[in-house]
């Protein structure tokens, strides 16, 4: 019994380091504008542990550069799932938003991140 114990808490540790190396290799990958190999390595991360609200947001902004507003949008969208009053993912989803033409969702997005902020 013990052992199958130790066993999930080594697992449990290891997957942790897997996903601060992705999220530290987004985030280095992120400073250097290289948005793909962000993105992937985000998403590798968010496969780990899909409650970590700050790597959607990031997720959110390498989409948003490479144009793709869709998954910058579902991006935030998740962040709120996890964190409604992000100001962070509202301030954003507002900036997507508008780039997309949706200028009252933009607008609204924008006005609830300045409330909570």
């Amino acid at each position: 019994m013990l052992k199958k114990f130790y066993a999930r808490l080594r697992a449990g540790a290891e997957t942790g380091r897997r996903c601060t190396f992705h999220v530290s290799q987004g985030d280095l990958h992120n400073a250097r504008r290289d948005w793909p190999e962000a993105i992937h390595h985000y998403r590798k991360a968010l496969s780990l542990n899909p409650a970590l609200v700050p790597v959607w947001v990031q997720l959110g902004h390498g989409y948003r550069e490479l144009g793709d507003m869709a998954a910058a949008e579902e991006a935030y969208q998740q962040a709120l799932q996890l964190d409604p009053g992000n100001d962070d993912a509202l301030f954003f989803l507002g900036v997507t938003l508008n780039k997309k033409g949706e200028v009252n969702d933009a607008f609204n997005a924008l006005l609830q991140a300045f409330e909570h902020n």
